[in-house]
């Protein structure tokens, strides 16, 4: 069930980096963030695992977007100088996302339930669409 994501990030990541030349980034991160959030926050109320299974595919295929934008927007927004240290910077931070996540999931399900996990992860998502629109009204660089 966890497998799924990476496949359709690897199947949509190339759609993806041709939206972000099109679109922009902000615009991208946008569609990506809102719509991994709210498929997160309605896996809290999934039937049956088929549910689960389609709206894991449609997180893959919006999650294909958000790091490759994310790095396009630093790229994008960094003098040359400082662009190493903040990619490295992100690297780390999506590494730590990755190690403490898990735990904090078993810890939400094993006090609140399997259905808290899910509505808390795409409230964070919710937050990062909300930041990636308040972002757009400051002067980002951005393809149009």
């Amino acid at each position: 069930m966890v497998g799924i994501v990476g496949v359709f990030s690897i199947i949509f990541a190339p759609y993806w980096g041709r939206r972000n030349d099109r679109k922009g980034f902000v615009k991208t991160l946008q569609v990506a963030a809102l719509a991994v959030g709210v498929s997160t926050i309605v896996q809290s109320f999934v039937p049956s695992y088929e549910y689960l299974f389609g709206l894991r595919a449609i997180i893959g295929v919006f999650t294909a977007a958000i790091i490759p934008t994310l790095y396009t927007a630093f790229s994008k927004n960094t003098p040359h100088e400082n662009r190493s240290g903040l990619m490295g910077l992100a690297s780390s931070a999506s590494l730590l996302g990755n190690l403490i996540s898990p735990s904090m999931s078993g810890w939400v399900a094993s006090h609140a339930g399997m259905r808290w996990c899910f509505a808390i992860a795409g409230a964070i998502m919710l937050g990062v669409a909300f930041f990636a629109v308040k972002s757009k009204k400051k002067e980002l660089v951005s393809t149009p």
